[in-house]
């Protein structure tokens, strides 16, 4: 498997595909702006690639409700950089997101990789040879008065 990660649907597709058919490539990883180009969809498909959506579980993103975000344990909302988590128990947004699920799983995709199935954490900023680091140091939540 030889694949690219997207987040967005390429400006001159036809030229891209080839590309990729050149260099080797025959997976896809598509984030959810492309998932509703339904045309882009089945250009994949047609040209034989393995198209696998991202689906973010937790992540919220700006337009998201910060009543829905986790709290960390100072009472703060959950969020560092553009890393924004939602608070794991909410109902409400549990079951937008099984709505969400199921038609994204009706798409015209091989599969559907959950990411951001945690609770909050910008880990792509952590390293362990980072020497500010410990364990007392990493943000904990969720802190709401649900949890």
């Amino acid at each position: 498997m030889y694949g690219v990660k997207l987040y967005s649907v390429p400006k001159n597709l036809n030229t891209t595909i080839k590309l990729w058919q050149e260099l080797g490539f025959n997976t896809l990883f598509i984030g959810q702006d492309c998932k509703n180009d339904s045309d882009f969809l089945e250009q994949l498909q047609h040209e034989g690639f393995f198209v696998n959506l991202f689906e973010p579980v937790f992540l919220a993103d700006e337009k998201t409700d910060s009543k829905l975000l986790a709290l960390t344990k100072d009472g703060n909302p959950a969020i560092d950089g553009w890393v924004r988590f939602i608070c794991p128990t909410n109902k409400e947004y549990l079951e937008n997101f099984y709505k969400r699920f199921e038609k994204d799983a009706s798409l015209n995709v091989n599969s559907l990789s959950l990411d951001f199935i945690r609770f909050f954490q910008f880990w792509e900023i952590i390293t362990p040879a980072d020497s500010n680091t410990s364990l007392d140091t990493l943000k904990e939540t969720c802190f709401c008065p649900r949890c």
